[in-house]
């Protein structure tokens, strides 16, 4: 359904306050993660994408671990993901108290799968705007220690952050720099695939189409 429709149904319930952004037209996943990010009003901020979705205990596993762990401005933790079989597998993402200091590039963090304080924000800042390959480049000028790691020896160049931009790995570089990060041992975010779902046996060897219908 419409977001605004199911704002409408929840906007009641208990104490729950949703502020939706719309932006004057469209300008891709940086220019949304800016805008809501600058719009934040809470303590600590946290991203969703739209094929993802957070466990019902995640809003109270957070709220403990933030009183649990007060000196630490930055959480992460693991993620569920659905395959198009219906098979689930856990995703285990990084801990900063093992990787220390040492550069790291993608793959080890998800987008809705960290979570910070939104002073922060005010200390990393916006990202620049930039169309895919700008943002690699611009990411390798302001962190030279991690462009090597992106070099393909197939080809010759570099290759970009990510899916497709790579910004949550960018952002949480970024953020775990000059603040600590506490890995939870949890799963509270799930992760569905783009697939329409179906049984591996229903045809053997063969992976479904994409089928916007069933996502």
């Amino acid at each position: 359904p419409p977001v605004q429709e199911v704002i409408d149904k929840i906007k009641h319930i208990g104490n729950i306050n949703v502020k939706v952004i719309r932006p004057k037209e469209k300008g891709g996943r940086l220019v949304g993660r800016n805008a809501c990010m600058e719009a934040a009003e809470g303590d600590w901020i946290t991203w969703l994408d739209g094929d993802d979705e957070y466990a019902s205990v995640y809003l109270e596993a957070m709220d403990k671990a933030t009183q649990t762990y007060p000196d630490y401005k930055i959480f992460n933790f693991n993620h569920l993901i659905f395959s198009y079989d219906f098979g689930v597998h856990i995703r285990e993402f990084m801990d900063m108290d093992e990787q220390g200091n040492e550069p790291f590039r993608a793959g080890k963090i998800g987008a809705g799968a960290f979570v910070f304080k939104r002073e922060l924000f005010d200390e990393v800042g916006k990202f620049p705007e930039l169309g895919l390959w700008d943002f690699a480049a611009w990411f390798f000028e302001k962190y030279p220690e991690v462009k090597p790691m992106y070099f393909n020896s197939h080809n010759g160049q570099y290759d970009s952050l990510g899916n497709p931009h790579g910004e949550d790995y960018a952002y949480f570089y970024m953020l775990t720099r000059n603040n600590k990060c506490k890995k939870l041992n949890t799963a509270l975010y799930f992760v569905h695939s783009h697939w329409g779902h179906k049984w591996a046996e229903e045809e053997p060897g063969k992976l479904p189409q994409h089928n916007p219908n069933l996502v």
